[in-house]
């Protein structure tokens, strides 16, 4: 128990001493992201893997909101032994708020975890090959919550240039790219 005890304390000392050593994100302080999808939670296999792009500005010490959006394409395929197969393509438009909060933030570095929340605006094109319906293709047009809790980081090459790895749980569950510092 003294072994828990002991690792707890040093692990909120090493948090105490990095937050006091860090600068603050601070009010009016501006970043614009593009990236790309590693994975995420749309439905098929990717065939344009999803592409945002964002933007947020300091709000409080700490704190940022911002918008993002984005696309991805992904299909299903289902083949039968009789030789007849379904085909489902989806569109998936997204877009919406986040908002961030920053653990640690000095000019080379950024720490933040945030959670997004908008609309995802799909368009899908069924085929087939099977006489089930009178046109071989149909089109639908749905929508519904985008979301996304996730947890990320930047590091700056440059003063206003750097990359950024995001990881969470939601529509991006890990999303990469570049960073410009305005």
């Amino acid at each position: 128990m003294k072994k828990h005890k002991s690792i707890l304390l040093s692990i909120c000392a090493l948090f105490i001493s990095i937050s006091l050593s860090a600068q603050n994100y601070a009010q009016g302080e501006m970043n614009a992201n593009v990236g790309m999808g590693i994975a995420s939670s749309f439905t098929g296999k990717t065939q344009m893997p999803p592409v945002s792009a964002s933007f947020e500005i300091g709000a409080g010490n700490n704190i940022a909101v911002g918008v993002v959006g984005g696309i991805a394409t992904t299909e299903k395929q289902v083949g039968l032994s009789s030789g007849k197969s379904y085909t489902w393509k989806h569109q998936n438009l997204f877009f919406g708020g986040r908002g961030l909060y920053y653990f640690y933030s000095n000019t080379d570095i950024n720490l933040y975890g945030g959670a997004m929340g908008g609309y995802n605006s799909v368009s899908s094109d069924f085929s087939t090959n099977d006489d089930i319906t009178e046109k071989n293709t149909v089109s639908s047009e749905a929508g519904g919550l985008a979301y996304n809790v996730f947890i990320g980081g930047r590091y700056f090459f440059s003063r206003r240039v750097g990359a950024y790895l995001e990881a969470g749980l939601g529509n991006l569950n890990l999303n990469a790219g570049l960073s410009i510092k305005f």
